[in-house]
């Protein structure tokens, strides 16, 4: 009865360690994923800035796109008619504050940069002329993000603030395409917009949140990571939580070390 005991027990321990590690993979992809998004959207951010200095008078943008070739974020300014490139800024993942390239010089899109322009229109008129429900509310702008997988592409709305000191967690959005750029999926993670502040008049400042997620989405998301790291700089946050209600458990995001931790 002892050795059956014991082996029980030992059995429990495996299954335990095993959950553990699969939670650790899950993480562990939902940062890849974020870093992504966050490295796009951050150059997108100062490249804005700098192509506001130079940028020639008279020129019309067309929209933008962002993409990486091994640790290198470009992010490519077109024409009005989406033909030509009209800036082009090159950063490294270390640093996507300065670029280490800056080219205002008129050229035609490589294939790849056309490539990734006439994804981004086909996916978004896809969604404005599609029976999607998409919300932006007021005082909100929606900040696209287009990432090209193997054999699909992945398409994120996530919400900019126009308030400062405030994180715009949720009303999220992510439409999964095949290659040609036809949405096989979406998904909506929140259901609503969640204003995040650090300063609050009964609880004066804070350094944490917490919002809880639906059965439908039961984990931290690349978006919560991504809008947290863009925002949190302007507040006094360093650190976030996720109840899940699928799971029964809750995550916390450390800025500092841009992990993911179980809360025992």
């Amino acid at each position: 009865m002892r050795n059956l005991t014991i082996l029980f027990l030992s059995l429990l321990t495996v299954i335990k360690l095993s959950g553990q590690d699969d939670l650790q993979f899950k993480f562990d992809s939902i940062i890849q994923e974020a870093n992504t998004l966050y490295n796009y959207e951050k150059a997108a951010w100062n490249a804005s800035d700098l192509l506001k200095e130079g940028l020639k008078a008279g020129v019309e943008i067309g929209g933008y796109v962002a993409y990486h070739k091994n640790d290198t974020v470009i992010v490519v300014y077109s024409d009005i008619n989406q033909v030509m490139s009209i800036a082009k800024f090159r950063f490294l993942n270390s640093n996507l504050t300065e670029p280490f390239e800056m080219n205002f010089d008129a050229e035609v899109l490589n294939d790849a940069e056309y490539e990734f322009f006439s994804m981004k229109q086909k996916i978004l008129n896809s969604i404005i002329y599609g029976e999607y429900e998409i919300s932006i509310p007021e005082g909100y702008n929606p900040n696209f993000i287009l990432i090209k997988g193997q054999d699909e592409y992945s398409f994120y709305i996530i919400m900019g603030a126009t308030k400062a000191g405030v994180i715009p967690f949720g009303n999220d959005y992510l439409f999964t395409t095949d290659n040609d750029g036809n949405i096989m999926e979406n998904r909506k993670f929140h259901t609503n917009i969640i204003p995040t502040f650090s300063k609050y008049e009964d609880l004066g400042t804070v350094t944490s949140a917490m919002h809880s997620h639906i059965k439908s989405t039961p984990y931290i998301t690349a978006t919560d990571i991504c809008t947290f790291r863009l925002y949190a700089h302007f507040t006094d946050l360093v650190e976030f939580k996720v109840y899940s209600t699928a799971l029964g458990i809750t995550m916390k995001y450390d800025l500092e070390k841009n992990k993911i931790e179980l809360v025992e």
